[in-house]
């Protein structure tokens, strides 16, 4: 586990990946500064800006992940990627970020949260 604590925000829709995210966060002795339930509480938590990095993916709420996501990295916050689907599928702006498929693998989060990167 890396040893730097970090405010967390998790941007994802659907409930039981988001609680096991939650979770995963916690158990690496993360603190979750948000898990919105909708795309305008995403927009809500981001433009409130109390968090150190987020996990962001790339197909929220009808297609806003894109969006949302160029928000976090306007902020200057490092974010990690999450899809269900393969690195292939992230948007060409975004694929020099840190990225974890799921299922997640707690190991794999870790690594991700503690190796932050930008886009290229």
């Amino acid at each position: 586990m890396h040893s730097s604590r970090k405010s967390i925000l998790i941007l994802e829709d659907e409930p039981l990946v988001a609680m096991m995210l939650e979770e995963m966060v916690a158990e690496l002795g993360h603190t979750v500064a948000a898990c919105p339930r909708s795309a305008d509480e995403a927009r809500a938590a981001i433009a409130a800006s109390g968090f150190d990095m987020a996990v962001v993916d790339v197909n929220l709420w009808g297609g806003t992940g894109s969006e949302l996501l160029g928000q976090v990295l306007e902020l200057g916050r490092p974010v990690v990627i999450s899809s269900g689907y393969s690195p292939a599928g992230v948007p060409e702006e975004f694929r020099g970020l840190p990225f974890i498929g799921k299922p997640f693998r707690i190991e794999e989060l870790d690594e991700a949260l503690g190796a932050p990167a930008t886009p290229r």
